[in-house]
């Protein structure tokens, strides 16, 4: 009885690893170069990570200035009171985007055509 017991439990492990070893290699990988520049819910940007460039975006909270530098995208100054935003640092493949509450602005990947947001079932 013992016997079964164990090959039961070791059948469930190797099962439930299994799972989650193709749930983590099958997941998108990010391979988009674009972020979008998002404020109050609108597209103001799209901006290719292959060239540095520095862009200043006016808020109701004061001015924020984006760096494109190396590869990476980060808020490198902004003039709302908490500055959250300048301390996200680069916004990184598959993290959570840069926000900035007070100027509602938003830093985050593009998505590649036709793909589906698993949370709210919308098509990008």
């Amino acid at each position: 009885m013992d016997k079964v017991k164990n090959r039961t439990w070791i059948l469930i492990f190797t099962l439930l690893a299994a799972g989650l070893a193709a749930a983590w290699f099958l997941q998108p990988k990010q391979t988009s170069q674009t972020v979008g520049i998002y404020q109050n819910g609108v597209l103001l940007q799209m901006v290719d990570l292959s060239a540095d460039q520095t862009i200043v975006i006016e808020g109701e909270a004061g001015r924020n200035t984006v760096t494109v530098q190396n590869g990476e995208i980060y808020m490198q100054a902004a003039e709302c009171p908490d500055r959250v935003c300048v301390k996200h640092g680069p916004l990184s493949a598959g993290g959570a985007p840069i926000i900035c509450l007070p100027n509602r602005l938003v830093i985050r990947w593009m998505r590649d055509a036709g793909t589906t947001d698993a949370i709210s079932g919308r098509a990008y």
